[in-house]
Order: structure tokens, then C-alpha cells, then sequence
């Protein structure tokens, strides 16, 4: 019985302490700044990450349309490069209840000619 109360204690302990990460997936990992249309998609893959709420506060990047899909778990998210000149990166913030939740770094890259 205790080594069972043990067992449970510390499988708890490690999803309370530890827990799952909240994303799983970005696609594309990269985009670049020197496409031909300024506008472009990335698919989110992440744990319930459809009841969120998605703010980025970038001037060189703007949040077009945020598409929640049927399956919760996953979010498209439409965008619009406004700085084309040079490479650069920008957070995306994932808000549950108005309080940040998670925070993800996303490169916009040059292209080699």
C-alpha cells in the first residue's frame, strides 16, 4: 500500500511540477521575408491550443485572421509580413483568461539566392 501511495505521489508531483509541453508542432518552422506576396499561413499543433487567444505585438508582422478549426488541438493563423527587407524574428503569444500562456518564437528568414 505505501509503495503504491509513493508511486502515485511522485507520478502527481511531475504533471503538477513538470507538466506536458504545450505545443507540439509549428508549420513551417521558418518563413521568408523576401517572398513574392507579403501574406502568408502557419498551422499551430498544440494541446487545446484552438481555445486560446493569439496576439502578436510586432510592427514588422501583422495578425491577419485567426482560423479555429474543428479539432481543438490544432489553429491556423493568417499573416502578413510588413518589414520585407531583412530577416528577423517575432513572438507569438498564446492568452488563456487574458493571461499569457505560452510564448513562441518565430524566424522570418532571408532566402539565398
Amino acid at each position: 500500500m505505501k509503495r503504491n501511495f509513493l508511486i502515485f505521489n511522485l507520478i502527481f508531483s511531475h504533471l503538477i511540477f513538470f507538466p506536458q509541453d504545450f505545443l507540439f508542432h509549428v508549420e513551417p518552422l521558418n518563413w521568408w521575408v523576401d517572398m513574392k506576396s507579403p501574406m502568408f499561413q502557419i498551422l499551430v499543433h498544440g494541446n487545446n491550443v484552438g481555445n486560446c487567444d493569439v496576439k502578436i505585438s510586432d510592427e514588422k508582422v501583422k495578425l491577419i485572421k485567426i482560423n479555429k478549426l474543428d479539432n481543438s488541438n490544432y489553429l491556423a493563423l493568417d499573416l502578413e509580413i510588413i518589414e520585407r527587407v531583412e530577416a528577423f524574428n517575432f513572438n507569438i503569444d498564446f492568452l488563456k483568461d487574458s493571461k499569457l500562456y505560452e510564448k513562441y518564437n518565430y524566424q522570418m528568414k532571408k532566402r539565398s539566392k
